[in-house]
């Protein structure tokens, strides 16, 4: 089974846009002062802080 790209949708990929390859979640904007955390069951939980 074949499935549609975006292109094929008529959504090509556009200069600037940011590809993701095995993300575990949407991209979000995040603002100076804001932690950001994530918690894999197996790895642990790593954070950051945007300053």
């Amino acid at each position: 089974m074949m499935s549609a790209s975006a292109r094929d949708l008529g959504d090509p990929l556009r200069a600037g846009q940011v590809v993701l390859s095995g993300a575990l979640g949407p991209m979000v904007p995040v603002m100076a002062g804001i932690e950001v955390s994530a918690t894999l069951t197996v790895l642990g939980t790593a954070s950051t802080r945007f300053s």
